[in-house]
C-alpha cells in the first residue's frame, strides 16, 4: 500500500499529522484490520465496505471502524451477533457489533418490511454509522427510501442518495443507541462518491496494529469463533 502525506502531511490549523489514502487503499487496509481482530473474511470484506462507503461520503469511516474493532477486541461471535426477532439485541443485554447486525441486514434485503408502517428496531447497537452503507444495499433492493433514527440522527438512504441531519456533533458517534429503521416516502439527496480521504496518523497506526496481526501465529487474544460460518441470525 502506497500513502503519502497531503500538503506535507499538515492539513488542519492545528498540525494534525493527516495521510491521504486513495480508497482501493482505505479498502485493503481496513480489510487487514478486521482479519487481525478476529473477523472471518466475509465479515471483513462488510467491514473494509463500510468504513470506504463512508469515507467516499466525507465522513470517517475508518477512524470509526478502528473504534469499533477496539470496543469489541477479544470478544466472542456469539456475544456481539444480533438475536433477531421483533426487535434485534444481544443475548443478555450486551451491546451489538455493528458489522455482525450490516451482515444481518445484507442477508435480509426485505428489511425493513414492504409497508410504510413496518419497522425494525435494534437496541443496543454501537457504533450505527456502520450499518449505514448495509441499510443503502436494502434501499436499492426494495427501490425504496429508508430511514435510520438513532439518538439525535436521522440518515436517509435511497437507492443512490444519502442524507444526514444530526442536532450534534460526531463526537457521540460509537456510542451504543437503539436505532430504527423504516421505509419514508421522501428520497435522499443524490451523493457522488469522493475519490480518497484524509486519516489522522493515529487511525493510521491503529488499523495497521490490527493489520499486523495478520502477519503473526494467533493467539489467545484471537476471538474464539469470530466470524464460524455458522449464524445466529435466524
Amino acid at each position: 500500500m502506497t500513502a503519502h502525506c497531503d500538503r506535507d502531511g499538515r492539513d488542519d490549523p492545528d498540525g494534525t499529522l493527516r495521510i491521504r489514502l486513495s480508497l482501493p487503499e482505505i479498502d485493503a487496509l481496513c480489510l487487514k484490520a478486521a482479519r487481525g481482530a478476529g473477523y472471518s473474511w466475509g465479515v471483513a470484506e462488510e467491514a473494509s465496505f463500510a468504513a470506504r462507503w463512508l469515507a467516499a461520503r466525507g465522513l470517517p469511516g475508518p477512524a470509526m471502524l478502528l473504534a469499533h474493532l477496539q470496543r469489541f477486541d477479544g470478544k466472542g461471535w456469539d456475544e456481539i451477533v444480533p438475536v433477531v426477532g421483533d426487535v434485534w439485541s444481544a443475548r443478555k443485554g450486551g451491546v451489538l457489533c455493528a458489522l455482525a447486525v450490516g451482515s444481518a441486514l445484507s442477508d435480509r434485503a426485505d428489511l425493513p418490511g414492504n409497508r410504510s408502517t413496518d419497522a425494525l428496531r435494534i437496541d443496543g447497537l454501537a457504533s450505527p454509522m456502520l450499518i449505514l452503507p448495509f441499510v443503502q444495499q436494502n434501499a436499492r433492493a426494495q427501490h425504496a427510501n429508508l430511514s435510520v433514527c438513532w439518538g439525535r440522527y436521522e440518515a436517509v438512504l435511497s437507492e443512490n442518495g444519502f442524507t444526514l441531519a444530526a442536532e450534534e456533533s460526531l463526537v457521540d458517534r460509537d456510542e451504543p443507541a437503539v436505532v430504527v429503521i423504516r421505509r419514508v416516502d421522501r428520497p435522499a439527496r443524490p451523493t457522488v462518491a469522493g475519490a480518497d480521504c484524509l486519516l489522522e496518523n493515529a487511525t493510521m497506526r491503529g488499523l495497521s496494529a490490527f493489520a499486523h496481526r495478520t502477519y503473526v501465529p494467533a493467539t489467545a487474544r484471537s476471538r474464539a469463533g469470530a466470524g464460524a460460518a455458522s449464524s445466529d441470525n435466524d
